[in-house]
């Protein structure tokens, strides 16, 4: 939350930032569409969402032995 901080005060209370974690709002698997829809700022998603539809992910998804 230091950045929250940080970022309010920086601005002289221009901004405010408000930081929903744990699927608050979206789903994991609809962060890429509220971002690119502009219904929220900032969005992360498991890259694990992306294995099987991106190649270049699969190799990090590999299991651990």
């Amino acid at each position: 939350m230091e950045i929250k901080e940080t970022v309010e005060h920086a601005s002289g209370g221009e901004l405010k930032i408000e930081i929903c974690d744990s699927a608050q709002l979206y789903k994991d698997s609809d962060a890429h569409l509220t971002v690119s829809s502009g219904a929220v700022g900032m969005g992360a998603s498991s890259l694990t969402l992306y294995a099987g539809a991106i190649p270049a992910v699969d190799f990090f998804c590999v299991p651990l032995s």
